[in-house]
């Protein structure tokens, strides 16, 4: 029976631990890096930067002494990529210059942040310039609701006008009785709630603002449900107010009124 023969690795053992780690044996021709080895006391005993130009062995010593004494093995560290191997007792640590991987990054970072800034930018001045036609139908519509309510309250007022003044003289006719006083208080109470509207739709403008007062609420839920008294009498209806005494409250008190 005849037995397969695996290939051996004559690679040392630290060599396979950096394949572990993304360093290849191409890695030494296409990459500048340096090596420093540490003895077990902590002496140096060998730096080799033959492959890198833009560090010194004094400060390679540096770097390699500063994280054998911390005990760190893998990492970053300033510019470099490093990793620390094991073999005879002795610690070889392997620092990968990533300054061109950082540079790339860095740049990467900058072009994505100047893009997203210039395209806020444009997004900016697209709804700057096309906003105004998108609100311009809202803002028509707003005017003309704004318009009705003035010109309907104007045409409500006439008949108003003309139902208080035929009141009036029934009374200097007739006599005064309780039909013509809930007549005119509708009118009164219509004509307020008119000249409301018109305020209400203008409240939006500068300097219009509610005149808060301390008022009865009481007496103004009175005034109110009185109204209705005659009507309720006409359809032979049962009218009953039951309203709590002295409570009082602060705001517009035509307003509230209605």
């Amino acid at each position: 029976m005849e037995k397969k023969l695996e290939p051996k690795s004559d690679q040392p053992p630290a060599m396979n631990d950096l394949q572990k780690h993304g360093i290849s044996q191409e890695s030494p021709f296409d990459t500048r890096y340096f090596t420093v080895t540490i003895a077990p006391d902590g002496t140096v005993e060998s730096v080799d930067t033959g492959k890198i130009a833009s560090i010194s062995a004094g400060t390679a010593e540096e770097y390699a002494a500063e994280l054998w004494k911390k005990g760190k093995k893998k990492g970053f560290f300033a510019d470099y990529k490093y990793l620390a191997t094991d073999s005879d007792g002795s610690t070889m640590y392997v620092f990968l210059n990533c300054q061109r991987e950082i540079s790339t990054i860095r740049t990467y970072v900058l072009a994505s942040v100047g893009t997203g800034a210039l395209g806020l930018v444009i997004v900016f001045v697209m709804i700057y310039f096309f906003s105004g036609k998108v609100l311009k139908p809202v803002s028509e519509s707003y005017e003309k609701q704004k318009r009705f309510i003035t010109d309907a309250s104007h045409e409500i007022k006439t008949p108003l006008t003309i139902i208080d003044a035929n009141t009036e003289v029934i009374e200097m006719m007739e006599g005064e009785n309780e039909w013509t006083q809930s007549t005119r208080k509708q009118v009164a109470r219509l004509t307020s709630l008119t000249e409301k509207l018109v305020f209400l739709s203008r409240m939006d403008e500068e300097g219009t603002k509610l005149e808060k007062v301390s008022f009865s609420l009481s007496d103004a839920v009175l005034d109110t449900a009185e109204g209705f008294r005659s009507v309720a009498k006409t359809k032979g209806k049962q009218f009953e107010i039951n309203v709590a005494e002295h409570v009082g409250y602060v705001g517009d008190e035509k307003i509230s009124g209605r």
